[in-house]
């Protein structure tokens, strides 16, 4: 599906990981960046469980 040009809405829960808050997806880039993946996939695992 495609949205028409110029209908683009900014959302803040992802829709393909149950309503997950996109500034928590954003943290794990982020955290990615700066550190391991293990380390990075370990707060995201943090924060899906709480």
């Amino acid at each position: 599906m495609q949205l028409p040009e110029g209908k683009y809405n900014i959302c803040t829960n992802s829709l393909a990981l149950n309503g997950l808050p996109i500034s928590v997806l954003e943290e794990t880039l982020k955290r990615l960046g700066e550190g391991t993946n293990t380390i990075a996939a370990a707060w995201f695992t943090q924060q899906v469980v709480n």
